[in-house]
Protein backbone atom coordinates (compact mmCIF):
# COMPACT_ATOMS: atom_id res chain seq x y z
CA UNK A 1 0.00 0.00 0.00
CA UNK A 2 2.71 2.46 1.09
CA UNK A 3 4.39 1.45 -2.43
CA UNK A 4 1.67 2.39 -4.47
CA UNK A 5 1.11 5.73 -2.49
CA UNK A 6 4.62 6.41 -3.61
CA UNK A 7 4.54 5.72 -7.18
CA UNK A 8 1.04 7.76 -7.20
CA UNK A 9 3.01 10.86 -5.65
CA UNK A 10 5.77 10.28 -7.57
CA UNK A 11 3.44 10.27 -10.81
CA UNK A 12 1.69 13.48 -9.40
CA UNK A 13 5.21 15.48 -9.47
CA UNK A 14 6.59 14.26 -12.11
CA UNK A 15 3.82 15.94 -14.17
CA UNK A 16 3.94 18.71 -12.24
CA UNK A 17 7.04 19.03 -13.23
CA UNK A 18 6.81 18.94 -17.00
CA UNK A 19 3.14 21.46 -17.00
CA UNK A 20 5.72 23.81 -15.07
CA UNK A 21 8.18 23.52 -17.53
CA UNK A 22 6.58 23.51 -20.88
CA UNK A 23 8.73 25.30 -23.56
CA UNK A 24 7.01 24.39 -26.60
CA UNK A 25 7.82 26.86 -29.56
CA UNK A 26 4.14 26.81 -30.65
CA UNK A 27 3.02 28.57 -27.33
CA UNK A 28 5.81 31.09 -27.68
CA UNK A 29 5.40 32.13 -30.80
CA UNK A 30 1.22 32.34 -30.11
CA UNK A 31 2.61 34.76 -27.26
CA UNK A 32 4.28 36.89 -30.12
CA UNK A 33 1.78 36.40 -33.00
CA UNK A 34 -0.61 38.09 -30.15
CA UNK A 35 1.99 41.00 -29.48
CA UNK A 36 1.85 42.19 -33.04
CA UNK A 37 -1.74 41.59 -34.10
CA UNK A 38 -2.22 45.46 -33.78
CA UNK A 39 0.03 45.55 -36.99
CA UNK A 40 2.53 47.13 -34.55
CA UNK A 41 4.21 46.52 -31.42
CA UNK A 42 5.11 49.04 -28.94
CA UNK A 43 8.53 47.49 -27.02
CA UNK A 44 9.42 48.21 -23.53
CA UNK A 45 11.88 50.74 -25.02
CA UNK A 46 9.42 52.52 -27.33
CA UNK A 47 10.18 50.81 -30.10
CA UNK A 48 7.52 50.26 -32.78
CA UNK A 49 8.50 46.66 -34.70
CA UNK A 50 5.80 45.95 -37.48
CA UNK A 51 6.82 42.50 -37.31
CA UNK A 52 9.64 39.49 -35.96
CA UNK A 53 11.16 36.68 -37.01
CA UNK A 54 8.99 33.47 -37.31
CA UNK A 55 12.21 31.38 -35.92
CA UNK A 56 12.26 30.75 -32.46
CA UNK A 57 15.63 29.21 -30.36
CA UNK A 58 15.59 27.67 -27.03
CA UNK A 59 18.24 29.17 -25.03
CA UNK A 60 19.86 26.37 -23.10
CA UNK A 61 19.39 27.28 -19.18
CA UNK A 62 20.27 23.94 -17.37
CA UNK A 63 19.99 25.85 -13.95
CA UNK A 64 17.48 28.55 -14.74
CA UNK A 65 14.85 26.38 -15.49
CA UNK A 66 15.59 24.84 -12.61
CA UNK A 67 15.49 27.85 -10.33
CA UNK A 68 12.62 29.81 -12.34
CA UNK A 69 10.66 26.67 -13.06
CA UNK A 70 7.83 28.75 -15.07
CA UNK A 71 10.16 30.57 -17.41
CA UNK A 72 11.50 29.45 -21.12
CA UNK A 73 14.22 31.13 -22.83
CA UNK A 74 14.27 31.89 -26.37
CA UNK A 75 16.00 34.18 -29.20
CA UNK A 76 14.33 35.39 -31.95
CA UNK A 77 15.15 38.77 -34.75
CA UNK A 78 12.57 41.50 -34.11
CA UNK A 79 12.52 43.49 -37.29
CA UNK A 80 12.75 46.94 -36.81
CA UNK A 81 12.11 50.16 -39.50
CA UNK A 82 15.62 51.34 -38.77
CA UNK A 83 17.37 50.93 -41.99
CA UNK A 84 20.74 50.56 -40.19
CA UNK A 85 19.48 48.57 -37.72
CA UNK A 86 16.99 46.29 -39.13
CA UNK A 87 17.24 42.99 -37.76
CA UNK A 88 17.48 43.01 -33.58
CA UNK A 89 18.15 39.86 -31.73
CA UNK A 90 15.71 40.03 -28.72
CA UNK A 91 14.97 37.07 -26.05
CA UNK A 92 11.64 36.19 -24.70
CA UNK A 93 11.27 34.90 -21.06
CA UNK A 94 8.28 32.90 -21.98
CA UNK A 95 6.23 32.22 -19.02
CA UNK A 96 4.65 28.73 -19.00
CA UNK A 97 2.06 30.34 -16.02
CA UNK A 98 -0.88 32.46 -15.90
CA UNK A 99 0.33 34.11 -12.80
CA UNK A 100 3.42 35.00 -13.86
CA UNK A 101 4.17 37.89 -17.26
CA UNK A 102 6.17 37.12 -20.33
CA UNK A 103 9.02 39.46 -20.91
CA UNK A 104 11.12 40.41 -23.89
CA UNK A 105 14.92 42.15 -23.84
CA UNK A 106 16.56 43.72 -27.07
CA UNK A 107 20.29 43.48 -27.80
CA UNK A 108 22.52 45.32 -25.82
CA UNK A 109 23.89 47.28 -28.73
CA UNK A 110 20.26 48.04 -29.62
CA UNK A 111 18.78 49.79 -26.28
CA UNK A 112 18.85 49.98 -22.60
CA UNK A 113 18.01 46.65 -20.93
CA UNK A 114 14.39 46.13 -19.61
CA UNK A 115 13.94 46.55 -15.74
CA UNK A 116 11.37 44.11 -16.03
CA UNK A 117 13.38 41.27 -17.35
CA UNK A 118 16.51 41.80 -15.15
CA UNK A 119 14.41 41.82 -12.09
CA UNK A 120 13.27 38.17 -12.92
CA UNK A 121 16.35 37.04 -11.77
CA UNK A 122 16.32 39.27 -8.04
CA UNK A 123 15.12 36.91 -5.05
CA UNK A 124 16.76 33.39 -7.09
CA UNK A 125 18.76 31.94 -4.07
CA UNK A 126 21.14 28.99 -5.05
CA UNK A 127 22.80 26.27 -2.80
CA UNK A 128 26.34 27.69 -2.83
CA UNK A 129 29.38 30.31 -4.69
CA UNK A 130 29.82 27.94 -8.30
CA UNK A 131 26.12 27.91 -8.59
CA UNK A 132 26.22 31.62 -7.84
CA UNK A 133 28.98 31.49 -11.00
CA UNK A 134 26.88 29.30 -13.07
CA UNK A 135 23.77 31.62 -12.39
CA UNK A 136 25.54 34.68 -13.55
CA UNK A 137 27.23 32.61 -16.79
CA UNK A 138 23.48 31.81 -17.79
CA UNK A 139 22.40 34.84 -17.36
CA UNK A 140 25.64 36.77 -19.06
CA UNK A 141 24.95 34.38 -21.51
CA UNK A 142 21.36 35.42 -23.02
CA UNK A 143 22.85 39.11 -23.41
CA UNK A 144 25.85 37.53 -25.16
CA UNK A 145 23.68 35.48 -27.97
CA UNK A 146 22.07 38.63 -28.73
CA UNK A 147 24.80 40.43 -29.31
CA UNK A 148 26.38 40.77 -32.60
CA UNK A 149 30.31 39.58 -32.38
CA UNK A 150 28.88 38.74 -28.57
CA UNK A 151 31.29 37.19 -26.30
CA UNK A 152 31.91 37.40 -22.62
CA UNK A 153 34.91 36.77 -19.79
CA UNK A 154 34.73 36.71 -15.93
CA UNK A 155 36.31 39.55 -13.63
CA UNK A 156 37.48 39.51 -10.68
CA UNK A 157 35.61 42.27 -8.60
CA UNK A 158 38.41 43.53 -6.32
CA UNK A 159 35.92 45.77 -4.33
CA UNK A 160 33.25 43.17 -3.71
CA UNK A 161 34.10 39.39 -2.87
CA UNK A 162 30.23 38.36 -3.40
CA UNK A 163 29.61 40.22 -6.81
CA UNK A 164 30.51 38.25 -9.19
CA UNK A 165 31.27 40.08 -12.70
CA UNK A 166 31.00 39.21 -16.42
CA UNK A 167 32.36 41.38 -19.27
CA UNK A 168 30.28 41.63 -22.40
CA UNK A 169 32.50 41.93 -26.08
CA UNK A 170 30.40 43.21 -28.69
CA UNK A 171 32.83 41.84 -31.60
CA UNK A 172 36.43 43.78 -30.54
CA UNK A 173 34.67 46.13 -28.05
CA UNK A 174 34.17 45.88 -24.62
CA UNK A 175 30.48 46.55 -24.29
CA UNK A 176 29.30 45.86 -21.14
CA UNK A 177 30.15 44.80 -17.46
CA UNK A 178 27.22 43.05 -15.52
CA UNK A 179 28.04 43.16 -11.62
CA UNK A 180 25.86 40.33 -9.87
CA UNK A 181 25.36 41.16 -6.30
CA UNK A 182 24.60 37.87 -3.95
CA UNK A 183 23.88 38.01 -0.22
CA UNK A 184 25.27 35.76 2.43
CA UNK A 185 22.79 32.79 1.53
CA UNK A 186 23.54 33.16 -2.12
CA UNK A 187 20.54 35.07 -2.88
CA UNK A 188 20.73 37.09 -6.14
CA UNK A 189 19.49 40.37 -4.87
CA UNK A 190 20.65 43.03 -8.11
CA UNK A 191 22.36 43.02 -10.91
CA UNK A 192 24.30 46.17 -12.27
CA UNK A 193 24.50 47.40 -15.78
CA UNK A 194 27.44 49.52 -16.59
CA UNK A 195 29.08 50.40 -20.08
CA UNK A 196 32.85 48.53 -21.01
CA UNK A 197 36.18 49.73 -21.10
CA UNK A 198 38.74 49.75 -23.64
CA UNK A 199 41.05 46.56 -24.00
CA UNK A 200 43.90 48.46 -23.05
CA UNK A 201 43.06 49.78 -19.88
CA UNK A 202 40.86 47.91 -16.39
CA UNK A 203 38.23 50.21 -14.85
CA UNK A 204 39.81 50.60 -11.18
CA UNK A 205 38.29 47.64 -9.08
CA UNK A 206 38.31 45.04 -11.89
CA UNK A 207 40.90 42.15 -13.09
CA UNK A 208 40.66 40.39 -16.34
CA UNK A 209 41.00 36.58 -15.52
Amino acid sequence: MRSLFFLLCLFFLTTYSAVGQDCNKDAAKTYLNNLFQSGQYLSYDSTLFPSYSKELTEIKTPLLNKVLPNYCFFKTIFLSNYYEYMNVKTVLAFSTSKEKKSQLIHSPTFSRPSQQFIQLFYGITVSDTAQSVTLAKEITNMFSDITSGGHFNRLVNLKEKKVISFELWHSDLSWRIYDFYFDDKNKLTEIKITGGVKREEMREGYKRL
